[in-house]
């Protein structure tokens, strides 16, 4: 139900960036990005908003038309809601690829978790409708975390990184 670590990801252009991730089900995400970045992504529970200081622009998606949609629901059911398109099992590792059953999300998820000794979220990629990834890659995990409902809200105003 919450989640918050660290994040280092890379874009389609082998760009890295980072910084640290927050989750709290149902609906709500949010990525403060380090410096140089000037993005920040948050998900209310309804939209989810790219924010760009450095352009001072915010674009807000539904959440339902992002793959996101899939891990984010109060009861995440993969056999209701989604297609398995692909199971990797590798030496300590399992990948899962997603696609939303109801067409909604656009794009495919790839789930990947370390194995030993029990499943622990450590990558995902998203594949978009233009088929360019991103790969995130997360670190410092910590479960059960709780922050103030607000922390979920877009607001055109940036924090940066701390």
């Amino acid at each position: 139900t919450n989640l918050q670590g660290r994040f280092e990801q890379v874009d389609s252009n082998n760009k890295r960036s980072s910084g640290r991730f927050y989750v709290q089900r149902p609906g709500k995400i949010r990525f403060d990005y380090a410096a140089p970045s000037a993005l920040r992504i948050v998900a209310d529970g309804a939209f989810l908003a790219i924010e760009d200081s450095g352009l001072k622009t915010v674009e807000k998606y539904p959440i339902k038309s992002t793959p996101f949609r899939l891990l984010l629901a109060e009861n995440v059911d993969l056999a209701r809601d989604a297609r398995i398109v692909g199971i990797e099992s590798q030496q300590g590792s399992l990948a899962i690829s997603l696609e939303d059953k109801a067409g909604d999300a656009a794009g495919r998820i790839k789930l990947t978790f370390d194995a030993n000794p029990d499943l622990k979220l450590k990558q995902w990629q998203i594949t978009d409708a233009q088929g360019l990834t991103t790969s995130v890659t997360v670190a410092d995990v910590v479960s059960g975390r709780k922050v103030a409902v607000d922390f979920f809200t877009s607001t055109t105003a940036f924090q940066p990184f701390r």
